[in-house]
């Protein structure tokens, strides 16, 4: 019998984008884009014996914004945008997957009050997927194509200066994703695994100019992330909380910089698939950028 479970595979993608943005009347902001893909995958099987093949699969994708600027610091705006997501592996039969596709509606509104250095903005969403991976249910360690998932949602961010040297980013997004078809009928409406309902971060800088270090800063940051269901798996991954931490130093056209991310090297599970997966442990990086 052929092995077409670990097929040696290769692809090649090539893409073009266009996007064009008009102001009109000095109110409206208009964005349109397009995008055209096209990916090459070969396959051959380790069998030495199953003939090679190579597929061809291309698709063009478009996105669209509106924005209105009123003279009081509100901004409504509405997009809607579509996906293409190669992916890989075979099925049972060794035939691959097709590509992802995926749409998105999205409304919202920023508000930046004139002279402030506030930024508020919130948004709410519904984005469906489809050609989502299922199980197969003549043999369940294989998958089919057969899945829809839809999320709907809520985003909301703030940017702000406190005095004059130190900034503030927070942001907090809700998340209901749920699984809108599968080859598994009881499986339809329950949410979406590694798809937790609550984000949310904070990134806060200071800059130490005023206090007779120009070119210093230092940042500290949290990222929350709420408890999600398994993928594959039964049980709940928990949620866990980590902080980050930077200090820079710009000088002529270098920049130098020390990050430090999950600062206490806290152990927590980040995701659980067909197993479940510890999250990146402390992890310390020191960069040079130069800037002509």
């Amino acid at each position: 019998m052929p092995n077409t479970y670990f097929p040696d595979m290769a692809g090649n993608a090539t893409g073009l984008y266009l996007q064009d943005q008009m102001k009109i009347a000095g109110r409206w902001v208009v964005v349109l884009g397009a995008r055209h893909d096209r990916v090459t995958d070969r396959q051959v099987p380790v069998d030495g014996e199953t003939a090679n093949s190579k597929e061809k699969t291309s698709a063009t994708t478009g996105r669209a914004g509106l924005v209105y600027l009123a003279d009081n610091g509100l901004a409504p705006f509405a997009s809607f945008s579509q996906s293409f997501q190669p992916q890989s592996g075979v099925d049972r039969m060794g035939a691959r997957f097709e590509p992802t596709r995926g749409e998105q509606y999205e409304l919202g509104l920023r508000y930046q009050p004139p002279g402030s250095d506030t930024l508020l903005s919130a948004a709410v969403y519904q984005l469906r997927q489809q050609n989502v991976l299922s199980t197969d249910p003549v043999d369940t360690g294989f998958s089919v194509q057969t899945g829809e998932v839809r999320s709907r949602g809520l985003e909301i961010e703030l940017r702000t200066r406190i005095g004059r040297s130190a900034s503030l980013i927070a942001a907090y997004a809700y998340t209901d994703a749920r699984v809108t078809a599968d080859t598994t009928a009881a499986n339809v409406g329950k949410r979406r695994g590694n798809v937790p309902y609550n984000t949310f971060s904070a990134w806060g800088e200071y800059d130490f100019g005023a206090a007779g270090a120009p070119g210093l800063r230092a940042g500290l940051g949290v990222r929350y992330v709420g408890a999600s269901t398994g993928l594959y798996v039964n049980g709940i991954v928990p949620s866990y909380t980590v902080f980050d931490a930077m200090v820079s130093y710009d000088t002529g056209h270098w920049r130098y910089a020390f990050n430090l991310t999950n600062l206490a090297d806290k152990a927590y599970i980040a995701s659980c698939t067909y197993g479940c997966f510890y999250g990146e442990r402390r992890k310390a990086v020191a960069s040079a950028i130069y800037r002509w």
